[in-house]
């Protein structure tokens, strides 16, 4: 996780909210993309996104108590498979929206669905 200060903002959040979400809602978090974000090239680098996408599973299982959950149980949630497909690049200092939706689950995997929004 490289983005420690953003975690500490989305899990901050997510402990004093005032209320508990459903899991099957579409959780969100706003942010924009800081210069040490990008590459040389100018745009959000790939494994930004995937970070962030680390940051919404943190909102969703803060907001839904699942964390509380996996700690009572000792479960360490971890990533077993991530498929990314980009429209268009992100740049400094635009800002976003990452939507973060539970679309499934089994006895072993939880399937989310994670969508960048930005400019609309």
């Amino acid at each position: 996780m490289n983005l420690f200060f953003r975690l500490l903002r989305v899990l901050f959040s997510a402990y004093f909210s005032k209320t508990r979400t459903h899991f099957m809602d579409v959780h969100t978090i706003r942010s924009s993309v800081w210069i040490g974000d990008h590459d040389l090239l100018g745009h959000m680098t790939n494994s930004r996104y995937a970070s962030f996408t680390d940051l919404g599973i943190m909102n969703f299982m803060g907001r839904t108590g699942t964390m509380r959950v996996f700690r009572k149980h000792g479960w360490i949630p971890v990533i077993q498979h991530e498929a990314l497909t980009y429209f268009r690049s992100m740049s400094f200092p635009q800002k976003f929206e990452l939507q973060t939706q539970m679309v499934g689950w089994d006895g072993t995997y939880m399937c989310f669905r994670h969508i960048f929004v930005a400019n609309g």
